[in-house]
């Protein structure tokens, strides 16, 4: 497994930290529970990635299916999939 260097762009927006605390927050609850798995001897890995898969193919559901009521044109991308408050540019 790889060592990936995260470095955060906006650091001193309030919403933006708070948002990227309970992401890590969440993220330390898996890898706590995967590495006790792993300590217990099961393999939660094919389990992991198949959740992962099924969470993504849904939120893609969710997201094709606004595309598709707002039109499918490519000008309709950003209304769909960035709305106000959801994305910050850097």
């Amino acid at each position: 497994m790889s060592n990936i260097k995260n470095k955060p762009n906006i650091t001193d927006d309030y919403v933006v930290n708070v948002r990227r605390a309970a992401i890590e927050h969440r993220g330390k609850w898996a890898a706590a529970f995967y590495e006790e798995a792993k300590a217990e001897g099961i393999d939660l890995e094919p389990i992991m990635r198949r959740a992962i898969r099924k969470v993504g193919l849904k939120a893609g559901e969710k997201g094709e299916e606004r595309f598709r009521r707002q039109g499918s044109q490519c000008g309709n991308l950003r209304k769909v999939f960035y709305r106000q408050g959801s994305v910050r540019y850097v």
